[in-house]
């Protein structure tokens, strides 16, 4: 499993509070696959050269972002807290007033 996911849905998340549009941050959220497909092969390869698995594509499931995802941790956030800024308040333990600076520092200019 790859940690990155958790982060990556947490990145998501916080720039639809920042204003990002939800094509964009889901395009973002998606484009991970293309950059850690070589890797993910290679660790693939490596499982089936060391003999600890037969068929190595059966962990693609656990390597890959998907959509559906996305929108079912998004589904469950808003389940959990209600909304995406209240995730961010209080899951994350942000305050309305850092959400500039941050918007700042994490969303380039137009």
């Amino acid at each position: 499993m790859h940690l990155s996911r958790r982060a990556l849905l947490t990145a998501t998340g916080t720039t639809a509070l920042l204003g990002v549009p939800d094509t964009f941050a889901r395009a973002d959220y998606l484009a991970s696959n293309a950059f850690r497909a070589a890797y993910d092969a290679r660790v693939r390869e490596g499982l089936e050269q060391a003999g600890l698995m037969q068929n190595p594509a059966l962990i693609i499931p656990l390597q890959e972002v998907r959509a559906e995802y996305l929108d079912t941790a998004l589904e469950q956030l808003r389940s959990s807290y209600g909304s995406v800024f209240r995730y961010v308040s209080v899951g994350l333990g942000l305050e309305l007033r850092e959400l500039p600076a941050l918007r700042a520092r994490l969303v380039p200019a137009a």
